[in-house]
């Protein structure tokens, strides 16, 4: 086999072509071209093996039995050998890490464009005034979080995953001097004084290179060795409520647990969504339905008023008041149960429903984050930093919306979607939206800011940053999936109780 690449050091699609022919342990002859300079323009040209590719690197030629192969591109060079060697040189065994680690490949090899752009690779260089516009710390923060989420899923030891290392990707950001910009932006409060880089800088040529990435194979518990590796080589805020992904969860396990005769009346609503005037937040299905208000919210000037709905925050060291912080409706129990009359009243015209229908299974499932009732002086967690695994620079808030959720789902067994029994659903649903603002006050005051901060918010005021070490984090889990299935098991009841024929009775007077 032939590999043709440019300089390592300059190329890190050269450099991931060549992880991945090591990794594979076949014999290969490197061949190096220059990638700058006034000749190579005219060199990629003339220069035949360079044809297939356009003149780009790397190019992998491999004669067998049945002729001369010739695979251009990074990942489709590591496709080829794992075809040759063995899957398992290269993906992990188990399905949803191999899933992962395909995801979080495919999108370094199409994604984070301000980041290529604005920080091209040179290992050697330093560089100590480094300005980034917010695409590029967006792109820092997604690989931070990707690297972090991976870890805690399927990490169990590797380079990377010890828990005490300083992963390559890090030391990256350090030496490159995006280190203050990041530190300027919140995302990593512990940079300023982690490393000297001037020292680090002198042993990153290709030997450190090698050696490092050697543990790439380990990295993750996973064998992905070279692909995974382009992550780290490549790496030169608030989310919405609960996530996406979360929101799309409760709204799926709620469809397999209403009854048929329900469905079959929301999909008569959903008929009604041009008229809702969204285009860019569809409206078509229950899963759209619960992401449906944070995709709207993008639209300040016309669904701006909705923002005070979506959370109900209360002092946790003082008495819970339902009442206190909702004036005028302006909270998420009082939504709820305003939303579910609307949805309920069947003289009102479809597309008013329909928008009702969303906001009941959206707010039903924010009232059910713990920290959409937490503590009023921080905002709910969102005013506390903190760590999640190797992540920096988050806040309480956002790892309980994303990450922490995500892996708390992914990570259930049995599969949080499914159809409950009727033993299950008297056990984990039932409660009024009260009721359900009431558990997230007292889960977040009894467990959630303990876990974080180790230590109890009634024993006195918090430390402003924290980091949710990997026990943490997994005792976690459990919480979170038992409210994201009492949401979706709450928000079925109230779409089949909406959907019964006949008038509501009127509510309840103070």
């Amino acid at each position: 086999m032939k590999l043709i690449i440019g300089n390592k050091n300059y190329s890190s699609w050269s450099l991931r072509g060549w992880l991945a022919c090591k990794q594979a342990g076949l014999s290969f002859e490197e061949l190096l071209v220059p990638l700058f300079g006034e000749d190579w323009d005219a060199l990629k040209q003339k220069e035949g093996d360079l044809t297939p590719s356009s003149g780009k690197v790397p190019v992998l030629w491999d004669t067998n039995e049945n002729g001369e192969a010739v695979v251009w591109d990074s990942l489709a060079i590591l496709e080829y050998l794992a075809d040759k060697v063995g899957r398992d040189r290269f993906w992990p065994k188990e399905d949803a890490a191999r899933a992962m680690a395909r995801a979080m490949v495919a999108e370094m090899h199409s994604s984070y464009l301000s980041l290529r752009r604005e920080c091209p690779m040179n290992i050697r260089a330093r560089h100590t005034d480094v300005k980034i516009s917010e695409g590029t710390r967006h792109d820092v923060v997604r690989i931070l979080g990707l690297w972090a989420e991976a870890r805690a899923r399927f990490g169990s030891g590797g380079y990377l995953l010890r828990p005490r290392s300083q992963p390559f990707h890090h030391l990256w950001l350090r030496c490159t001097g995006l280190r203050r910009q990041l530190h300027a932006g919140g995302l990593d409060a512990r940079l300023a004084s982690a490393m000297d880089c001037r020292r680090r800088g002198r042993t990153m040529g290709h030997r450190t290179i090698r050696k490092r990435t050697r543990g790439l194979s380990r990295g993750l518990g996973l064998r992905i060795g070279a692909a995974l590796a382009g992550i780290a080589l490549l790496v030169p805020g608030a989310g919405h409520a609960w996530g996406y992904y979360a929101h799309g969860i409760t709204g799926e396990i709620a469809l397999a647990n209403i009854r048929p005769d329900t469905r079959a009346k929301l999909d008569r609503l959903f008929a009604a969504e041009p008229l809702i005037g969204t285009p860019d937040c569809p409206l078509g299905n229950l899963v759209e339905a619960a992401t449906w208000p944070d995709c709207i919210r993008r639209e300040g000037w016309r669904w701006g008023y909705t923002s005070a709905w979506h959370y109900q925050t209360e002092p946790v060291t003082e008495d819970y008041d339902v009442r206190k912080n909702c004036s005028g409706g302006n909270c998420v129990s009082a939504q709820i149960e305003r939303n579910f009359r609307i949805l309920a009243d069947e003289s009102l015209p479809a597309n008013v429903r329909l928008q009702a229908l969303a906001f009941v299974v959206h707010f039903t499932g924010d009232i059910h984050m713990p920290l959409h009732s937490g503590d009023l002086d921080d905002r709910g967690g969102n005013d506390r930093e903190a760590a999640y695994g190797i992540a920096p620079g988050l806040n309480l808030h956002w790892i309980w919306d994303g990450p922490l959720a995500e892996r708390a789902i992914t990570s259930a067994r049995p599969s949080l979607v499914r159809r409950y029994t009727a033993a299950e659903r008297a056990e984990l649903a039932g409660g009024t939206p009260a009721d359900w603002g009431r558990e997230s006050w007292e889960t977040a005051r009894d467990f959630v800011y303990p876990n974080a901060f180790g230590r109890s918010p009634l024993d006195g005021p918090l430390p402003d940053e924290t980091a949710m070490t990997q026990q943490a984090i997994e005792a976690a889990l459990p919480v979170s999936q038992r409210r994201v299935t009492q949401a979706g098991l709450r928000i079925a009841d109230l779409l089949d109780r909406a959907m019964e024929p006949g008038p509501l009775p009127e509510p309840a007077r103070d």
